[in-house]
């Protein structure tokens, strides 16, 4: 089934050219443009994928209107996030990812094909930033809970994770909802894009 996507930009002429580039050579998408007007209307189209300038991403990001579609914004330079807030709070609503103005088609696609596997776009250095910045100011994990993101970030399944610690895999579950919570993640794989081992053997030690 064909992905879903949708252009949320103010400059009309900027959007329908990427729209044209991101159909072009492909059957498995389905594109529309959405005006600062007519947002809220486009929104029946439904998409899974929301592209948008800086100004409309911050206007949808506080008004909440993209529902449960990812939300891919495009920015000048990554020092801009700080202006829309935490950046684990912001991939909690939905927000997937950024690009930079000087992105390139290969750079969209990648982008695009990405989040609609479920990843975030987000270069390492503003994830590792983000993360150790919340991390020494605000959260606290046990020997236990340092020694599961250790694991996880060695790719282990939970039973693997169970064998390991020799404890078992609904305890896993449980520590692992602890952390979603502590680091304002939905799921294992948001928290692992957080969790670099070198990262965590420093912050750890």
């Amino acid at each position: 089934m064909p992905v879903k996507i949708l252009i949320a930009c103010r400059i009309q002429l900027f959007a329908h050219g990427i729209k044209r580039l991101l159909e072009e050579g492909r059957r498995d998408r389905l594109v529309s443009v959405a005006s600062g007007d007519d947002f809220k209307e486009k929104m029946v189209f439904e998409p899974q994928i929301i592209l948008a300038d800086q100004v409309t991403c911050r206007q949808i990001l506080s008004e909440h209107q993209f529902a449960t579609a990812k939300l891919i914004c495009i920015i000048e330079n990554r020092n801009s996030l700080s202006a829309y807030g935490d950046l684990s709070e912001l991939v909690t609503k939905g927000f997937a990812g950024f690009l930079p103005g000087y992105a390139d088609l290969a750079m969209l696609n990648k982008a695009i094909d990405s989040v609609q596997r479920g990843e975030l776009w987000i270069d390492r250095k503003t994830l590792r930033d983000s993360f150790l910045h919340k991390g020494r100011d605000e959260i606290s994990l046990t020997r236990r809970e340092q020694e599961i993101l250790r694991c996880l970030g060695s790719g282990f399944s939970n039973k693997e994770i169970a064998e390991k610690l020799c404890i078992t895999e609904q305890t896993v579950k449980s520590h692992c909802n602890h952390l979603y919570k502590k680091f304002g993640v939905k799921n294992r794989l948001q928290l692992a894009l957080y969790n670099s081992q070198n990262e965590f053997d420093q912050f750890f030690s």
